[in-house]
């Protein structure tokens, strides 16, 4: 299967290997994302916002000046499109991880979908303010964890169907 398919289709079967070996990618580049993110917004927050907008370095860069809070916003608006990237391609993998143990790979949405509650329940107040001990919003953060962690004991451990199911051929089968 194409890389291209593994990444961004939601058609076929992946082994456990495979799965893992994304799943470790992902988090890596994830976490460099992060960090390229973090850093600047950290830096430009620690001095209270007030640089005075433009660093020169004319023995350098030549002259060329940055706009350190603009470039903050860009990695941010970046960092975005790249996590909507890759909770697309996430979803993708899942799907087909789940589709080698014959199981539908509309289930791989359910863990975003409890984060998503989680978010919007933290953000707006929904269960109630959330600087204090909520039992509602426990109880959803304790599901989204339960169903996350099973999930990645089912996709990361357990063998596929063994041959052909629903979803294509078995790719442990030599051809």
């Amino acid at each position: 299967m194409p890389i291209r398919q593994i990444l961004f289709g939601f058609n076929g079967r992946i082994t456990r290997k495979q799965w893992w070996w994304i799943t470790f990618l992902f988090t890596l580049v994830l976490v460099l994302l992060a960090a390229m993110i973090v850093f600047p917004v950290t830096w430009v927050g620690m001095s209270g916002g007030q640089i005075s907008g433009r660093i020169s370095s004319d023995s350098v860069h030549g002259g060329i000046s940055s706009d350190l809070p603009r470039m903050a916003e860009a990695l941010l608006v970046t960092s975005i499109i790249v996590t909507l990237i890759f909770l697309w391609s996430s979803l993708a993998v899942c799907a087909k991880r789940l589709h080698d143990l014959n199981i539908s790979g509309s289930v791989a949405v359910i863990p975003y979908l409890l984060w998503g509650a989680d978010l919007a329940a933290s953000y707006t107040g929904l269960l109630g303010p959330t600087i204090q001990p909520n039992a509602a919003l426990l109880a959803l953060q304790m599901a989204e964890s339960l169903v996350g962690i099973g999930l990645l004991l089912v996709l990361g451990f357990i063998r596929g169907t063994q041959g052909s199911n629903r979803y294509g051929s078995d790719p442990l089968a030599r051809s």
